[in-house]
């Protein structure tokens, strides 16, 4: 019995020391072959990612130009924008890429695992967020849109430069769409990604489009877009304030169109105020009834609250100035008056974009909105004027002349004018000369491409002609006014 135990023991001992030397080898072998694998799959994951950058590379030099829609009065101007319009990240993805094949030879020297999926998670992760953009319509403002074309979203970019929409916030992010120059794109979030050194910024867009019924998203330098929104807060804000105007009687308005009751003095030798209000077809605001006193300008159209008249003066509010001023008898219409507020259009010149709003069965109600260009500052055109106006009259259409002549360019159609030479209108037009001198119409243009993009009228407020034709035949002298916000 005890042989046979011995004998089993001796059996089990030499088991053991068999398939100790078994398994030795092929676990150095199995590790050995492991890490072979691993270059092997390192080295095609490298292959495949340069050919990657290099297609990206050339894809981004490609530099498309989108002129399809570039309109042909500000082609010029529009073109320099494009033309000087370099490929925009080509230099970072050069010298990106040679940074990103250094870090690529240094993990393979530690066996590390490089894998393009595992890294667009993480960055995914730790995506830090800087802002989320959802402009909501306030809760006291109903909605029942009574002209819907041209419908658009709250928040959203006006694209600076052609530009690529990215997977990621990098540069190293897959290029998933590409957007040309003055166009609009959704807006959800400004979030902290890749660093740029040429444009000195980490900060990117997270924008929304819709592709084929399917909504998608990707993400553009912060640099080469300007953000947009539609600022409805605001637009409350000033209907109260004319409300509250309202209340203590109905609003008059500055008269001095094409300064028909004269032209109001200089201030100091300026023909600007501190205020950035201007002295042709505008009234002074004295502090003290009497012409020595120091004043400022009130514009043609500006909404009044009439207090008191004393010695040819009257003394007014001016809806949306601090203090009180007196201005001269024949400068005040009170001949249509604002007498109820039922009706206002608000024009935002930093976004340049309009709300349209109506008092319905006891609450107000947005019944439009869109886009719209105010005026810039130069040689023959001014900034659209901020502040509170009367919708003083309506024209079918109105004339305006060439830069610098008394000679008739074309004319704007379905106009309401607000103040002095400035009307809300619709696309304008411009007269087709024949040999004879003949002016011929060559009929009205619906849709301008630059409508909501910079500002580019000479005071005026575009809209394109059909919202236009829209307001013309909604607005009631008497009970409409007009704001300009910033």
């Amino acid at each position: 019995m005890k042989q046979l135990k011995s004998l089993l023991v001796f059996i089990l001992i030499l088991l053991i020391l068999s398939l100790t030397a078994c398994l030795a080898l092929p676990v150095d072998k199995w590790k050995v072959n492991n890490v072979r694998n691993e270059r092997e799959e390192n080295q095609e994951i490298l292959d495949n990612n340069m050919e990657e950058i290099a297609d990206e590379q050339q894809q981004v030099q490609e530099n498309d130009i989108d002129d399809e829609y570039i309109d042909e009065g500000f082609v010029e101007e529009e073109y320099n924008i494009e033309k000087n319009n370099d490929d925009i990240e080509a230099e970072e993805i050069k010298g990106d890429r040679e940074e990103w094949e250094e870090e690529i030879e240094d993990e393979e020297d530690d066996s590390k695992e490089i894998n393009g999926t595992e890294n667009q998670q993480q960055a995914e992760q730790g995506l830090e967020l800087t802002q989320v953009f959802n402009t909501k319509m306030p809760e006291n403002i109903a909605v029942e849109l009574k002209y819907d074309k041209y419908l658009m979203v709250y928040d959203y970019l006006l694209i600076l430069k052609n530009a690529n929409i990215r997977q990621l916030p990098s540069l190293e992010g897959e290029i998933i769409g590409k957007i040309g120059a003055m166009e609009r794109i959704g807006l959800v979030a400004e979030v902290k990604g890749d660093y740029v050194e040429k444009w000195d910024e980490d900060s990117w867009y997270q924008v929304e489009w819709e592709e084929n019924g399917d909504i998608k998203t990707g993400f553009i330098l912060s640099s080469l877009a300007e953000v947009r929104q539609f600022q409805f807060d605001k637009m409350v804000k000033s209907i109260e304030v004319l409300e509250q105007s309202l209340l203590f009687g109905e609003l008059a308005h500055i008269s001095n169109y094409k300064n028909v009751n004269g032209i109001p003095p200089k201030i100091n030798g300026s023909t600007w105020d501190s205020y950035g209000y201007r002295r042709s077809q505008s009234a002074a605001g004295y502090e003290k009834p009497d012409k020595s006193s120091k004043f400022r300008y009130i514009p043609d159209g500006m909404l009044v609250q009439v207090l008191e008249k004393e010695k040819g003066f009257t003394k007014v509010k001016v809806v949306g100035f601090e203090g009180e001023y007196w201005v001269l008898d024949k400068y005040i219409n009170t001949k249509k008056p604002l007498t109820n507020l039922n009706k206002i259009i608000i024009v935002d010149r930093k976004n340049q974009n309009q709300g349209v709003l109506e008092f319905i069965d006891g609450q107000w109600t947005l019944i439009s909105y869109g886009l719209s260009t105010t005026g810039v500052k130069g040689t023959y055109s001014l900034e659209t004027p901020l502040g509170y106006y009367m919708a003083i009259e309506k024209r079918d259409k109105f004339l305006y002349f060439e830069d610098g002549t008394t000679k008739i360019a074309g004319y704007a159609p379905y106009a309401i004018r607000f103040s002095g030479g400035g009307y809300i209108h619709g696309v304008p037009v411009n007269y087709k000369i024949k040999d004879d001198n003949k002016m011929i119409d060559p009929g009205m243009i619906e849709y301008l491409h630059s409508i909501g993009t910079t500002p580019r009228s000479h005071m005026c407020v575009r809209n394109y002609t059909s919202h236009a034709k829209f307001l013309h035949s909604w607005a009631d002298i008497g009970e409409t006014a007009l704001v300009v916000i910033e």
